[in-house]
């Protein structure tokens, strides 16, 4: 089972944002989608996404997610209020 909170000191220090790699947000996602099956996440699911990135603090985790689902909701308007396209 993973854990309910942050395991190390660095997950708890907010710290300054730092630019996401490729490889820190592939596995940001991949734990934001297995907690998001079962509806989306808990107050419990945080430190499990942020762990699954060690490299960032849990305020970052949050603050990544706000921003990336905040982006995948205006892609998704923009594409469903676009005229279909004629062939």
């Amino acid at each position: 089972a993973s854990p309910v909170f942050p395991a190390t000191a660095t997950q708890w220090n907010a710290g300054a944002p730092s630019k996401w790699t490729d490889s820190e947000h592939r596995a940001f996602v991949q734990a934001l989608e297995s907690v998001g099956e079962k509806g989306g996440p808990s107050p419990e699911d945080w430190g499990a996404i942020a762990v699954a990135v060690p490299t960032k603090s849990l305020h970052e985790v949050k603050r990544h997610a706000l921003l990336y689902l905040h982006k995948l909701n205006t892609e998704r308007t923009i594409v469903s209020s676009q005229p279909p396209q004629s062939n």
